[in-house]
């Protein structure tokens, strides 16, 4: 439906709008020499912005139909910060979160990139919690450097 709709507003409706507005009927007049030289013929193949604009939509319905198509992925990627353990990721971890609204902009950009029923604020307070996670595993080396599935002696 948005398809159709679609063209119908590039072919039909703006065009008949535009040379309405200059020559008071759908079509360009070109028996009015001086008003037809001056404002030209607002159909699709004279009016260059209108096809720059259909060219913009139809390279997004190309990527929406490209992302029906191979789908949405079906869990989020670990932050590039918190994927490996110890002292340098720690502290490259450490001075990212510690610069002013650095932490808030990247938390911000996955949330409107990430397909997810949390609101913002909740999406920061998920992001502060995988960072004190992520704080609290780094400070403990036996935790990730054991096999999962290992016992812990007591």
């Amino acid at each position: 439906m948005l398809l159709i709709s679609y063209h119908l507003v590039i072919f039909w409706l703006f065009p008949i709008a535009s040379n309405d507005a200059i020559y008071g009927q759908a079509r360009c007049n070109r028996n009015n020499e001086s008003t037809f030289r001056k404002y030209g013929c607002y159909d699709f193949k004279s009016n260059y912005s209108l096809i720059i604009f259909y060219m913009i939509f139809c390279v997004y319905f190309w990527l929406s139909a490209l992302q029906i198509r191979d789908g949405y992925p079906d869990f989020k990627d670990p932050s590039s910060l918190t994927r490996t353990y110890g002292l340098g990721p720690y502290l490259k971890n450490m001075i990212f979160y510690n610069l002013p609204l650095m932490m808030e902009f990247k938390t911000l950009l996955d949330w409107c990139f990430t397909k997810t029923s949390l609101d913002v604020f909740q999406w920061l307070e998920l992001a502060e919690i995988n960072n004190t996670l992520y704080n609290a595993c780094n400070g403990n080396p036996g935790l990730y450097k054991r096999k999962l599935g290992t016992r812990i002696s007591v």
